[in-house]
C-alpha cells in the first residue's frame, strides 16, 4: 500500500461531519443495484473496485459538490466487500460503519437483501448462538481467537445431547471472523437445520494464519495442523458438548483454507471422516494427494464418508481444481466435485456451505 501523502491527508480532512451526515453510502435499492458515494473534492480520479467485478474497476463520476458517484449491480443477495480507490490510494469507504476485517488491511461491505431471504441471510427461525473463545496457544506462541456456532437449542436448560463437529477455515488474508461475519456460516446453519436440511451442528471457525501475514509461510500449514489437532480440538472437546469421533468430525475450507483442510483431513484419516475444499489453492497439491495414495486409493476410499470439492468456473483456481477432479477419478478415489458459476468470492461461497453441509454426519 503506498503511504498517505500530504495531499491525501489534506483531502481527507475534507470529510467535515456535515458532509458525512449528508452523504449516504452505499444506498442499496429495491431492484438490487446500490449507489456508492465519497467526497473528494480535491481527487482527479476515484473509482469503486468490488469483489464481483473479477478485478476489474468501475470509474465514478464527481458532481459540482466534489461528491463521487456510481450505481451499479443488480448484485447478488447478501455481503460485498468493496473499497474505493482515490487516486491511486485504496480505502474504506469513510460513511459506512460495515467493515470486512483482515489480516492486513480492510475493506467496506454492501449487504443486498433477497425477496425471500436467501438460505445465507436472516430469516424468522430459531437461532443458534457464536461463541468467541479466546486461548493462549504453546504451538503457535500468543493468544489467539476462534469463533464457535453452536446450533438452536445447545444451550435449552437440562440439555445433554452431544453434537456432531464442521471445523470450518478461511482463506488468505481472513481472520477467524470471516466465516461468520462475511460468509454467514451462522445463519446458513440456522436455515438449513430449520428446513430439515442439515444435521443440527458445532462449527468451529479458528483463525488459519498460524504465522504473521508478513512472514514466511512456508511452515504454515503444518503449524496450522498442529495447532488444530493439538490445542483447538482439545478445548473444544472440552468445553462443549461434542461427539470425538471421527465419523462425526469435518474439515472444510475455502482458498488457502480448502487446502489446509484437505492436506490435515487426509493426513489424519484418524480424526476426520468429512473433509472439503472450496476454490481450493492448488498449487503442489494434486502431486501431494497423489504421493500420500502411494497407489492405493481403497485406504482412503474405505476411510472417507465424503471428498468433497466445489469451484466457480470464473474461479481463477477452476482449471486446476477440475484437474485435479480428473485425476482422482483415473486413481479411483470416490470424491464429488461441484463445478458451479462463480468468481473467487464469498457469494461463492456461501452457495458452497449451503450445497455441503445437508451432506455431513448423515
Amino acid at each position: 500500500m503506498k503511504p498517505l501523502t500530504a495531499g491525501f491527508v489534506f483531502m481527507l480532512a475534507a470529510f467535515t461531519v456535515e458532509a458525512q451526515d449528508r452523504i449516504i453510502s452505499p444506498e442499496v435499492h429495491a431492484d438490487g443495484t446500490a449507489t456508492f458515494r465519497i467526497e473528494a473534492p480535491k481527487a482527479t480520479e476515484v473509482l469503486l473496485a468490488g469483489d464481483w467485478m473479477g478485478g476489474e474497476s468501475k470509474p465514478m463520476v464527481r458532481d459540482d459538490q466534489g461528491v463521487w458517484s456510481v450505481t451499479v449491480g443488480p448484485l447478488n443477495p447478501g455481503l460485498a466487500i468493496y473499497m474505493f480507490d482515490v487516486d491511486g490510494m485504496k480505502i474504506v469507504d469513510p460513511v459506512n460503519p460495515l467493515v470486512k476485517l483482515r489480516a492486513h488491511t480492510a475493506a467496506s461491505l454492501v449487504d443486498i437483501p433477497g425477496n425471500p431471504p436467501s438460505l445465507w441471510q436472516v430469516r424468522d427461525v430459531p437461532h443458534g448462538e457464536v461463541a468467541i473463545v479466546r486461548a493462549k496457544s504453546e504451538v503457535l506462541g500468543d493468544t489467539r481467537a476462534y469463533r464457535v456456532y453452536t446450533p438452536p437449542g445447545y444451550y435449552e436448560q437440562e440439555s445433554t445431547k452431544n453434537y456432531p463437529v464442521l471445523y470450518l477455515l478461511h482463506g488468505n488474508n481472513g481472520t477467524e471472523a470471516d466465516w461468520s461475519e462475511i460468509g454467514s456460516a451462522n445463519l446458513i446453519m440456522d436455515n438449513l437445520i430449520a428446513e430439515g436440511l442439515a444435521e443440527p451442528m458445532i462449527v468451529v471457525m479458528p483463525w488459519c494464519h498460524a504465522v504473521p501475514y508478513f512472514a514466511d509461510r512456508t511452515n504454515n500449514l503444518n503449524l496450522m495442523e498442529r495447532y488444530l489437532l493439538e490445542e483447538v480440538i482439545p478445548q473444544v472437546e472440552k468445553r462443549f458438548r461434542v461427539q470425538s469421533d471421527r465419523q462425526h468430525r469435518a474439515i472444510i475450507g475455502f482458498s488457502m483454507g480448502g487446502r489446509q483442510s484437505t492436506v490435515i483431513g487426509i493426513r489424519n484419516l484418524d480424526r476426520f471422516a468429512y473433509i472439503g475444499g472450496m476454490s481450493t489453492y492448488p498449487n503442489g497439491l494434486e502431486e501431494y494427494i497423489v504421493a500420500m495414495l502411494d497407489g492405493n486409493p481403497e485406504k482412503l476410499n474405505s476411510q472417507l464418508e465424503l471428498l468433497w470439492f466445489g469451484c466457480g468456473r470464473q474461479d481463477k483456481f477452476f482449471d486446476k481444481n477440475e484437474e485435479l477432479s480428473t485425476t482422482l477419478s483415473k486413481l479411483g478415489v470416490n470424491h464429488t466435485f461441484y463445478p458451479t458459476e462463480g468468481l473467487h468470492i464469498y457469494d461463492l461461497w456461501r452457495k458452497h456451505l449451503v450445497e455441503v453441509a445437508p451432506k455431513l454426519f448423515r
